[in-house]
């Protein structure tokens, strides 16, 4: 048996529509591991579940009175301004008290101070973020 190598186009949230790849339009024998089987997704359901099969969705609701340590905010901060492609955070300093993320120093674009806080918001625990990054003037 043979198969063809497809790639996923969303439609929608959880459907895709998959169409053979012109390019990797070849045989492809599942069974044996150089001919690139199972490089591409090809199962998408057949039917949307209802609305009532699903169970309520309870992201973000932890234990009453759980605070996440300051330490684990601050990890998560310096992980994520590391690691962002856009993000140039040679020159930034992060606090975090009480949950409130406060950011120092210098980025070399206005959109980096911004995309900064963007990105630190959404980790959680974070309560405040106090943005005082400055962009340093362009010489002329």
């Amino acid at each position: 048996m043979t198969f063809k190598r497809a790639r996923p186009v969303p439609l929608a949230a959880d459907r895709y529509e998959f169409h053979l790849d012109s390019e990797l339009d070849q045989d492809i024998d599942p069974h044996h591991p150089q001919s690139g089987a199972g490089d591409y997704l090809t199962w998408a359901p057949e039917s949307q579940p209802s609305s009532s099969d699903l169970s309520p969705d309870h992201t973000g609701k932890g234990p009453k009175d759980y605070k996440r340590a300051d330490e684990s905010i601050l990890a998560d901060v310096v992980d994520m301004l590391t690691r962002h492609h856009e993000i140039d955070a040679s020159d930034v300093s992060v606090q975090v008290e009480h949950g409130e993320v406060i950011l120092t120093g210098f980025v070399p674009q206005r959109n980096m101070k911004f995309l900064a806080e963007d990105v630190i918001e959404l980790i959680p625990g974070v309560q405040e973020i106090s943005n005082q990054l400055k962009v340093p003037p362009k010489n002329i």
